[in-house]
């Protein structure tokens, strides 16, 4: 398991068993998915939902890891994966 922690609305997390209560199921397959690199609407055909309902998810995400800039999603999707 990786070393790195990740700060979620002011609490740390250690390992991807944290992420588990901090994410919903669907937004855990969005993760993994976006960690194959698929796009919003591969996302979409994959789950059986809208890519607008995905682009609510990922902006979910967001919100909920801390992060913020342009990477902010790629750096929770590389730790989702690494841990």
């Amino acid at each position: 398991m990786s070393n790195t922690t990740i700060t979620v609305n002011e609490r740390t997390l250690a390992s991807s068993e944290d992420i588990v209560e901090v994410f919903t199921s669907r937004e855990r397959s969005v993760i993994k998915l976006l960690g194959l690199e698929y796009s919003s609407k591969e996302i979409a055909l994959s789950l059986g939902i809208a890519e607008e309902t995905v682009k609510k998810h990922r902006k979910n995400i967001i919100r909920k890891s801390g992060f913020s800039g342009k990477r902010a999603l790629q750096r929770v999707v590389r730790y989702y994966l690494s841990s």
